[in-house]
């Protein structure tokens, strides 16, 4: 199936890859910093506006940490200092 790929997600795309070229590597610190972001008032990364011209707003952000050994993952909501579910390492 093709994506498509629209206005807000080519705006959080774009606006990651302006960040990682000033604050690389991408840790889970940076991930975290960056899923707020609300840099774009119009189409922010994190997104929670009745008027989202794309109507995608921003329903949980995953951070997912891979390594040779395993992979952990932490899913935030609206809280985004709260972790809801995770996954940590074995």
């Amino acid at each position: 199936m093709e994506q498509v790929l629209t206005d807000s997600s080519a705006s959080r795309q774009l606006r990651l890859d302006e960040w990682v070229k000033t604050q690389s590597p991408l840790t889970v610190t940076a991930a975290h910093a960056i899923l707020p972001n609300q840099h774009d008032s119009k189409l922010p990364i994190y997104c929670l506006s009745a008027s989202e011209p794309d109507e995608e707003n921003t329903l949980a952000t995953a951070i997912f940490t891979l390594s040779r050994a395993d992979v952990t993952w932490q899913m935030f909501m609206s809280n985004r200092e709260q972790v809801v579910f995770e996954q940590p390492s074995f």
